[in-house]
This record gives structure tokens, sequence and C-alpha cells, in this order.
């Protein structure tokens, strides 16, 4: 995955991101590096 394409998909998650709890936070996480491939 591209950079570009990470940054329009952390863009598209992020208002949920923002509302969510802790635990959804953390599955908002875990399905971003899942698809990315890379988190750190």
């Amino acid at each position: 995955m591209t950079n570009e394409a990470r940054r329009e998909y952390l863009e598209e998650i992020l208002p949920r991101y923002r509302t969510a709890s802790r635990k959804e936070k953390q599955c908002s996480l875990d399905e971003f590096c899942g698809i990315g491939n890379k988190c750190h």
C-alpha cells in the first residue's frame, strides 16, 4: 500500500475513530495495520 493510499484510508476512518470507544479504536487501528501491513 502506498503512502498516499494509506493517507486516504486514514482520512476515511478518522471521523469514526474520533468518536469511538477505546475498544472500537483498537479495532480501527488493528484494521488499519492489517490493511497497511506496516504500522511502525
